[in-house]
């Protein structure tokens, strides 16, 4: 059986970047959980995140996101990357803008590798009740 690189890591957050010396990587506002007051709401921005190392080779890398009935919401473009060594890492990290989500429920993020599945994670997305005006829960 062939060998494939495994994901260091895999991360929704708000906010991505790098220092400007050092090049050192800067995640803000990670997330599992959204909520809304009403639906279909659009998230503003949001960062998908992949590091994939551990095995030298040419790979192809692409990821899907899919809605609480299963149905196809959003696949990426196919990138190509290539893994000198089995030390090296390589990061694909993805802006998602003004995303629709149409309903509550649990969305999956599925990253395929060479086409095939390699790691699913969900994302709860809930509905937030409005809270009238001068009451406490």
């Amino acid at each position: 059986m062939k060998k494939i690189p495994y994901l260091q890591w895999l991360i929704l957050c708000d906010e991505y970047g790098k220092t400007e010396g050092t090049k050192k990587e800067l995640i803000i506002g990670i997330f599992n959980k959204l909520t809304s007051t009403k639906f279909p709401f659009h998230y503003p921005k949001m960062w998908f995140l992949m590091k994939f190392t551990g095995c030298a080779g040419e790979y192809i890398s692409s990821f899907s996101i899919k809605g609480p009935a299963g149905n196809l919401l959003f696949r990426s473009k196919k990138v190509k990357f290539n893994l000198k060594t089995e030390t090296a890492h390589h990061g694909l990290n993805v802006s998602l803008m003004n995303f629709l989500f149409p309903e509550p429920g649990v969305y999956w993020f599925e990253v395929f590798l060479n086409s095939k599945t390699i790691a699913k994670m969900p994302l709860m997305v809930d509905l937030q009740e409005k809270v009238p005006e001068g009451k406490k829960h």
